[in-house]
Formats: C-alpha cells, structure tokens, sequence
C-alpha cells in the first residue's frame, strides 16, 4: 500500500527511561497508528580518544550495544532478540557485500564488504611480484568517516515481526513499550582502546505516524493475523583443556531444552571465547572481529540428534569447508575473507589480506535447517586439542550460542490478541 506524504508524520520519541551503560526504554504513546518502520538514531558511545570516538566493531557495527531487546505490551512479550549481537554478526554477513561496503558502513558503522586489489611486492611466495589482497569495509571515498560516530539502525532487523506487519497500531497495543538493554563487554562494543571508560548516548526512536484518519481506518481494519519467524536462543559451555598432551579429540554432548516441543526451522551455532584474550583482543584493540564473530577450532565436527534420529549422515560435518558449504546452502551466501572458517592458518595467509593473516578461524559459524517438530534436542560437538603449534582458539573455553527459527502467530480476536507458536 502506498500512501501520499501529508497522510504520514515522522515522529521522534525521547526515552521515558535512560540509564547509561544499563537499558534505555521507550513507551509508544496509545490510540495512534504507526508503520512498523521503527529506527533508532543517536546510537553510540562516549570516549574521546585523541579527539574521536573508538571505533565500533567492524562485525556488528553499532549493534554491538545491544545485549538484549524486547517489545512488550503491557509485560506481554510481543517479540525479542537476546545476546543480538552474536546472531546479527552473522545477519551483517549473510548480507551482500555491496550493501556492506556502500550502506551499512554508514548507518550501522559496521566495516564489511570485501574487495579485491592488486598490491605490487606483496607476493605470496617469491615468485609472484603481486598478489590479489582482500580489504574489507570502507572504501576510498569514505575512509576518512569516523567509525565510532552515531549510528542509525533499523529494529526490524532485531524484532522480525516488524517486518511482517503492514501496521502498528496502539489501539490494539495499548501500553507498547520497546526495551534495549546495553552490552557493557567493551570487547564485544569497540574495536579499540577497550582499556578506557565508555558512556552510552541516548538515543531517539524514529517512527512513522499515519496521521490522516481515512488512512488510519483503511489500516486498522485491514489488520489480520501475523505470522513471522522469530529467533529463539539457548547456550552451552565448550570446557578449556590448556594443556592436552599432544592431539586430543574433544567431545561435548549436549541436549538443549529450549527447542523442545516446538517446530524448529533453521539452526546457527556461534561460538566465543569463555574469557577474551590476546588471541581476540591485544593491547585493548580487537584482532579483526574480536570475540563476536564464531570461533573456528582446529578439526571441528558436528552431529545432531532429532527425536532419537541423527540427521547427517555417518560421522555428520567433519571439514570445515563441508561446514562452510552447509551454512551457504541454509542460509545463502556469506561475506567473508578467504580462510576465515579455518581452524588453523593456512599458509601465505599473512600476504593474502590486509589483516596479516589474523582473519583465519573468525567466521566459523555452523548452520543447518530442521524443519521438523523437535521433541529431543542434542547436539554433539568435537574438535581436536592441539598442544604443539600455535593453534588460535582450539584449546580454550568456549561459550556457545544457538538460535533456532520458531514460527510464531499473533491471533487477533475481537479487539485483543494472543502469540502462540505456529
């Protein structure tokens, strides 16, 4: 449906409640009709260092803030996101690299979108004179754009059932409220100088009012029920072996309850760092994503079991270019350096990107569709401790997050509604 200008209002809502570093809230005022094109703007950080603000994570941008968002009616919750920044590390590169490089660069100060150049003398071996180098982010005519500076965000991208609603009306949702609690890890926030103190601004809610009453009844009667895909979450723990005694396989058995009883689509495992260390973060400043990307350990291999029935065939993913292929064909294309899903660095990385070699073993995200009702959930994870080379992360305690797809419907019945699962 389109609509003429005078017939919408940009309004700008300040938060009824702010606290710095803890949670910021919004209350949507009742009996009006919006478009569920929510954004927020002003979303960043104080710390002046040498004049500019740090940078914020090149993986998530200013989504790095955001630990936990709820939109609730009334303490009904309407739709969520918990730990965001994990999954939407994963949303930005399930994105294309031209809207990385060109777009989100400048709304949510992310630094994706790789491409390709020609660097004389930077050979990989001394034969080659030249050599193609990945360089990711911002481009010539934008580098010189602070990357800590406000960031504008759309929360549709947190809260999928915004993206499924043609309208958002307070006569139905008569005490909205949103709530973004903030992310105080300053490694998981910034990309440098995490030694220093931080100070979150208050942002402003953008909302699109329809104002002209025509169109607000054309709306709200035209309002059905919604279905939408919601990410759910649950976690498990990778214990550290620090010191293994040579080559040892690690096997972790888990069985997730969150999942249980509910129709399940696709799955995505991402794992951190336990604790952060110099193998994420050096001297305050991130190595590439830092400790929000997905950690790729040396020969991992995964298998799940689904209502008593392994779903990979024999021993299930056991390379990690299987793992990479599996993610593309569930999620589609991702954009990433090459090597960033290896579990060790392979050689002439280093004169392969301008990272120096750091981006081996970022961007090990592991996705896989169910698309089945799941009464039992387990998930069994290996990897091979190693104790005599300079493995990245393949020793060390690991915190494992997985979101999984549930289908979820808003009922409207007369006047009021309820969510269930679909």
């Amino acid at each position: 449906m389109s609509f003429y200008t005078d017939a919408i209002e940009t309004v700008y809502v300040n938060p009824s409640f702010d606290s710095k570093n803890f949670r910021t809230e919004f209350i949507l005022e009742p009996n009006k009709v919006y478009l569920p094109t929510l954004r927020m703007c002003g979303l960043g950080h104080e710390m002046n260092v040498g004049g500019s603000n740090a940078q914020f994570n090149r993986l998530v941008g200013a989504y790095g803030l955001i630990k936990n968002i709820r939109l609730l009616d009334k303490g009904i919750e309407i739709d969520s996101c918990k730990f965001c920044a994990n999954l939407q590390g994963f949303r930005n590169l399930n994105k294309d690299p031209r809207h990385n490089a060109k777009i989100a660069t400048h709304l949510r100060r992310t630094q994706l979108g790789f491409t390709h150049v020609c660097e004389t003398g930077n050979g990989m071996n001394e034969n080659t004179a030249a050599t193609s180098v990945v360089k990711a982010g911002r481009d010539s005519e934008n580098t010189n754009e602070d990357a800590g500076a406000d960031a504008n965000v759309y929360l549709g991208e947190c809260l999928p059932i915004l993206k499924s609603m043609n309208v958002l009306s307070t006569q139905m949702f008569r005490h909205l409220k949103l709530i973004i609690e903030y992310e105080t890890d300053l490694s998981r926030v910034v990309a440098n100088n995490q030694d220093k103190t931080f100070t979150t601004r208050t942002p402003l809610l953008v909302i699109d009012e329809i104002v002209d009453k025509e169109t607000q009844q054309k709306l709200v009667s035209s309002m059905k029920n919604i279905a939408w895909t919601s990410y759910e979450h649950d976690r498990f723990d990778v214990p550290g072996v620090p010191a293994p005694g040579g080559m040892v396989e690690q096997v972790v058995d888990v069985k997730l309850n969150g999942p249980k009883n509910k129709s399940i689509g696709r799955v995505l495992v991402v794992k951190q760092l336990a604790a952060s260390d110099a193998t994420v973060n050096t001297g305050g400043d991130n190595v590439v994503c830092g400790n929000v990307g997905s950690l790729e350990s040396e020969q991992e291999k995964y298998q799940l079991r689904i209502n008593g029935a392994n779903i990979l065939p024999e021993q299930g993913v056991t390379k990690c270019n299987e793992q990479l292929a599996l993610l593309t064909q569930t999620f589609g294309p991702i954009s990433m350096t090459p090597f960033a899903h290896f579990g060790s660095k392979p050689s002439g990385l280093a004169n392969l990107t301008n990272e120096g070699g750091k981006d081996a073993s970022q961007l090990g995200h592991f996705g896989i569709a169910i698309n089945d009702y799941v009464q039992d959930f387990q998930l069994t994870y290996k990897r091979r401790n190693n104790n005599t080379g300079t493995p990245f992360y393949t020793n060390k305690a690991l915190s494992v997050h997985v979101y999984y797809e549930v289908q979820k419907m808003l009922q409207l019945q007369g006047g009021t509604y309820r969510i269930v699962y679909a």
